[in-house]
């Protein structure tokens, strides 16, 4: 497995509920397909400017890093999204 960074800019409009859903759609499918998600989303919101933050850190392979980017791409509340590779392996951030 493969570990990277997802981060995601949702309208400032949308309320808090609507954020943790939308980390917990992007977890679930992670988790559904055998990834491990390492660091969930504490500061889930972080208003800056006109939109709100949030990051997460997961383990899975490289198609299912591709498909939770179409799933978050195709989300409507989303305005902006990226997932960076972190490394191979949970040991090499050490």
């Amino acid at each position: 497995m493969v570990l990277y960074e997802l981060i995601c800019i949702t309208r400032s409009s949308l309320p808090e509920a609507t954020l943790r859903e939308i980390a917990k759609t992007a977890g679930s499918q992670v988790v559904q397909n055998g990834g491990v998600v390492r660091s969930p989303v504490k500061k889930y919101q972080a208003t800056y400017d006109d939109g709100n933050y949030m990051i997460m850190k997961f383990d899975t392979n490289p198609r299912v890093q591709k498909d939770v980017s179409l799933t978050i791409k195709l989300d409507p509340r989303v305005l902006r999204h990226s997932i960076v590779k972190l490394g191979d392996k949970l040991d090499e951030l050490h």
